[in-house]
């Protein structure tokens, strides 16, 4: 089976990215998180949203 890590290269800007923002103290920006009581689905976290916007 091939996983994902496998496919993505050692140099890809990819991981360039997941390091940066790992990094990142996202509360001095003032991202929050906030969890649904019980209706809904459940948001994405801000790192998760700031790789997104950075690699597009």
């Amino acid at each position: 089976m091939i996983s994902l890590e496998e496919m993505i290269e050692k140099e890809s800007l990819v991981r360039i990215i997941d390091a940066f923002v790992d990094m990142l103290d996202l509360q001095q920006f003032e991202f929050t998180y906030f969890q649904l009581n019980k209706e809904g689905r459940p948001p994405f976290h801000p790192a998760t949203m700031m790789k997104l916007y950075l690699y597009g």
